[in-house]
């Protein structure tokens, strides 16, 4: 699902998506608009803000935990990338960006990629949820709480960025025509 040949950990703006795996109402509901968190849905939240504390080169931008997912956008390195292409995967005379990096590379955490700062969500949050539904009666899930991967968009430039930062303030009142609502 990723861009082949693309660096996940270079500096940029990058859109993600992650879907539970059973994409049942887990994190809460939309009333009149407005995203309203359960409990499990504020421990995600919570989660989510650690992230920048997990990772210290990454900072979170506009975000959203909705009943069934989350949409968020991660900036990794100090958010000032250069060029109209923020995140893009070739240089600007067009040539790949990743061309001699050492595939072998032992990332640590200034390195991390997206994957694994995905991954590291994930673990921690499904670790949180579990104790949830022995503790608090949160709704128990098959196996897996999240779906296998996430969905990315690199954002390229600042118009995308604004659009998208507009898509994740309005999702919760575009709530009953996402493809994830069932009524």
């Amino acid at each position: 699902m990723r861009l082949s040949q693309y660096d996940y950990s270079k500096n940029g703006y990058y859109f993600v998506t992650i879907c539970n795996k059973d994409r049942t109402c887990c994190f809460g509901d939309v009333v009149n608009g407005d995203m309203v968190l359960n409990n499990a849905g504020t421990m995600v939240d919570d989660m989510w803000n650690r992230l920048s504390k997990k990772f210290d080169h990454i900072s979170i931008d506009h975000y959203i935990i909705m009943p069934k997912h989350i949409h968020g956008i991660i900036i990794i390195g100090s958010g000032n990338t250069t060029g109209e292409h923020m995140g893009s995967p070739l240089h600007h005379d067009g040539t790949n960006a990743n061309v001699g990096a050492d595939p072998r590379a032992c990332p640590n955490e200034k390195t991390m990629g997206m994957s694994q700062i995905i991954q590291w969500f994930k673990t921690m949050t499904t670790n949180k949820y579990m104790h949830g539904v022995r503790a608090y009666d949160w709704k128990p899930f098959d196996k897996k709480l999240w779906q296998r991967s996430f969905y990315d968009h690199i954002i390229r430039n600042e118009c995308e960025l604004n659009k998208i930062c507009e898509y994740i303030i309005n999702n919760p009142g575009e709530w009953e025509n996402d493809e994830l609502y069932e009524a």
